[in-house]
C-alpha cells in the first residue's frame, strides 16, 4: 500500500572447443539466478510451517497497545481514524465509510526483518476502497521500503507488490477463486534474504527475487479509499481480521 502513488541475451565467443563447456556452465548459472518463468519455485514450507494459526501471535482477545498503535493520518480520499478501529468478540474490525471517505489502520510498534507474516481476514470493502496487509518502513517519507498484499474492494482482484526507497520494484495482479468479502481467508508474506513470496490459503501466488526491499519494517493492516479508485456514493464496509501471526 504505497502511501504516495507515483501515479538477456548473452553472447559468448566460441573460438575453440575448450570455450564451450565454461560458457554452457555460465549459462546454467545465469538461468538459475534469473526470474525466468521456467525456473522451479522455491519451497517456503518451513517458513510457513513456523506459523501457528491455532495459537497465533495476535488472537485479538483485546487491543494490545504495547504491540499495536491505532494510526491517524490522511490517506487517499480521506482520514484513517482511531475511532474506526474496534475489537469485539476476538476480531479486529477496520470500518469504512464513503460519506467522509474514512478508514482505519493499525501498525505494529516493533519493526521486523526477515520472517513469515500471516493474517486471517475478510475484506468487506466496497467498490472504491481496498484492504491491505503489509510491511512498511516507518519514518522514511516518500523513500520507504514496503511489501504489500492489497485486495480491491468489490472485486476478486488481489495485488502483490514490493517497493524499495519509495519506488515500485515488483508487482503482480491475480484473481482470487473466491469472493474475499464472503468469508475470511489466510494471506501470508514470506520474506527471506533472497526472495519475497506471497500466499493465499497456503498456495503460492507470487514470488519476487530481484530489487527487493532491505529495511526493517512495521507490520500493518488497513482499509482506505484510494484516489485512483472510484467509490460508490454512501458505501460502507469493513476489514475484519480474526488473527495475525508472525515468526
Amino acid at each position: 500500500m504505497q502511501r504516495l502513488h507515483f501515479e538477456r541475451s548473452v553472447r559468448w565467443p566460441f573460438r575453440a572447443t575448450t570455450t564451450i563447456w565454461p560458457a554452457l556452465l555460465f549459462a546454467l548459472v545465469l538461468a538459475a539466478c534469473s526470474d525466468s518463468p521456467f525456473e522451479p519455485v522455491e519451497s517456503a514450507v518451513p517458513a510457513l510451517a513456523a506459523l501457528n494459526p491455532s495459537a497465533p501471535s495476535e488472537p485479538f482477545d483485546g487491543f494490545d497497545t504495547a504491540v499495536w498503535s491505532k494510526q491517524e493520518h490522511v490517506l487517499g480520499r480521506g482520514w484513517l481514524l482511531a475511532s474506526n478501529v474496534t475489537v469485539e468478540s476476538s476480531q479486529l474490525r477496520l470500518w469504512l465509510d464513503a460519506s467522509g471517505y474514512e478508514g482505519g489502520e493499525i501498525a505494529s510498534r516493533a519493526p521486523f526483518g526477515f520472517g513469515s507474516f500471516a493474517a486471517r481476514l475478510r475484506c468487506g470493502a466496497p467498490t472504491g476502497a481496498l484492504c491491505a496487509f503489509f510491511l512498511y518502513q516507518p519514518n522514511a517519507g516518500d523513500r520507504a521500503d514496503e511489501i504489500d498484499i492489497e485486495i480491491l474492494g468489490g472485486t476478486r482482484e488481489i495485488w502483490f507488490t514490493t517497493w524499495s526507497r519509495g519506488r515500485r520494484t515488483n508487482h503482480a495482479a491475480r484473481v482470487l477463486a473466491f469472493d474475499p468479502a464472503a468469508a475470511a481467508h489466510q494471506y501470508a508474506i514470506v520474506r527471506t534474504s533472497s526472495s519475497v513470496a506471497f500466499y493465499v490459503d497456503g498456495k503460492e501466488f507470487a514470488r519476487f527475487r530481484k530489487r527487493l526491499p532491505i529495511a526493517e519494517m512495521a507490520l500493518l493492516v488497513n482499509a482506505w479509499w484510494p484516489t485512483w479508485l472510484t467509490p460508490a456514493p454512501g458505501a460502507t464496509g469493513s476489514l475484519d481480521v480474526d488473527w495475525i501471526d508472525w515468526s
